[in-house]
């Protein structure tokens, strides 16, 4: 799949624009959270509770944080975001 095409999202989903996968591999089945950035904010996404925000941010570094403080790894980067990590 081309980068272009791992950025887009369905029309249906809740999350908008660019998006980053992250997983906890430690978790069996591992365990996946959306990464997804609408306007200035940030928010991580859970899949298997319908698309929910289930924590937020307005930095991408705070949102890092949390996910590492649960062993998640980042497995697809969002390369039009213009942040730091």
């Amino acid at each position: 799949m081309s980068s272009h095409a791992q950025n887009q999202v369905h029309k249906d989903s809740k999350i908008i624009g660019v998006y980053e996968y992250w997983v906890d591999e430690t978790a069996y089945p591992p365990y996946v959270l959306i990464v997804g950035k609408e306007g200035e904010q940030f928010h991580v996404y859970d899949p298997k509770d319908n698309y929910e925000i289930i924590y937020s941010s307005l930095t991408y570094s705070d949102i890092v944080h949390w996910l590492h403080e649960d062993d998640y790894i980042r497995v697809s980067k969002a390369a039009q975001w213009d942040v730091a990590a």
